[in-house]
């Protein structure tokens, strides 16, 4: 039996972790060369040095004549500056698991409801808001019974549509699964492209943690030919 299998799946749940910077600036120091630092007053003697911690976590010493203006910011400042920082460019780390559920077809017919799960990674770069963007890998299959195993590469592309910890955003995601593993009786296999867009909420975790949830409608492409019977007979349609 000859194959060229679409698949389509919705993918009703997943689970992410998405890593970022989320250093909070809390004091503000403006030096006469126009830098403009953000970070933790540490020591400072008026009229002598002040020692200034960054957000990255270096510590610098500067004099008093390098200095222009010294910001120190209350609770509240601080709490309206994180939101801010919110947008600045970071790198993120995605873990994921997905539940997926959906149909197969061969030569514009429906075979079968298919069930199957994923595990994904992502590394890439947020540069604003609405600009994220990386590269994935991880493990799927769209079918226990069928033991299809694939494993995708795609580009990554996330946009946040607000500035806050909780907040709407859309992905999508383009590439190709490469087809490890499949039934036994399959002697012939091949994967091909897929593409993946959806929605979800994102909320704020723990330290540098979100917790991302999405709704997405996904599409596979993949190429089998099965034996029929023991006398490898071949049936095409």
């Amino acid at each position: 039996m000859k194959r060229i299998l679409i698949l389509l799946m919705i993918v009703l749940g997943s689970i992410q972790l998405f890593a970022q910077n989320k250093n909070i600036p809390n004091d503000k120091l403006m030096l006469k060369d126009g830098s403009i630092l953000y970070g933790q007053i540490l020591n400072y003697e008026i009229g002598g040095n002040i020692e200034f911690k960054l957000n990255s976590g270096r510590i610098l010493t500067f004099s008093s004549n390098e200095i222009k203006k010294i910001e120190m910011h209350s609770d509240e400042k601080e709490t309206i500056q994180a939101k801010y920082e919110f947008k600045h460019e970071v790198y993120y780390n995605n873990f994921s698991a997905s539940m997926i559920s959906g149909s197969s077809s061969a030569n514009n017919r429906i075979l079968l409801f298919r069930t199957g799960v994923g595990l994904y990674y992502a590394l890439g770069y947020r540069y604003n808001d609405f600009l994220s963007v990386g590269l994935g890998t991880g493990i799927e299959t769209y079918s226990y019974g069928l033991k299809e195993l694939f494993v995708p590469v795609h580009f990554d592309y996330m946009a946040f549509l607000k500035k806050s910890k909780v907040s709407p955003f859309v992905r999508l995601q383009a590439g190709y699964g490469f087809l490890a593993s499949a039934d036994e009786n399959v002697i012939e296999k091949n994967g091909g492209l897929n593409f993946c867009t959806g929605f979800g909420i994102k909320y704020p975790g723990y330290d540098s943690l979100d917790y991302l949830f999405d709704i997405n409608f996904k599409y596979q492409k993949a190429y089998f030919v099965y034996h029929t019977n023991t006398w490898s007979d071949q049936i095409s349609y």
